[in-house]
């Protein structure tokens, strides 16, 4: 599990199960600049690259590591489904409305 995998489980672990939705995974990737160029290919790509990096082989000793509790691994897994489930325009209106919060301050 390497860079943006660990930059996405950190994310994760910072907050519980039930705060992970498609809109605030979105809010966290701009917010990280995790995304380098908000497009369809690049949210896919990312999503492919963290969805990889948790399953199989490769991530069976992460999983069975101790650091990894059973509320952090709720909040992955949720994480994980809500970054499965975003779609572009979701991202983009996320981006927008944390930008207008951001002219409101």
């Amino acid at each position: 599990m390497r860079g943006k995998t660990t930059q996405f489980v950190l994310i994760a672990v910072k907050h519980d199960a039930a705060y992970w939705t498609p809109r605030t995974i979105a809010r966290e990737l701009y917010k990280h600049n995790l995304l380098a160029s908000p497009s369809e290919v690049e949210l896919e790509a990312f999503s492919k690259t963290v969805l990889e990096g948790l399953v199989g082989r490769a991530a069976e000793k992460f999983w069975a590591s101790d650091a990894v509790t059973a509320t952090n691994a709720a909040a992955i897994r949720s994480a994980c489904r809500a970054l499965h489930r975003l779609t572009l325009d979701e991202f983009v209106a996320a981006v927008a409305e944390m930008e207008t919060e951001g002219d409101g301050q």
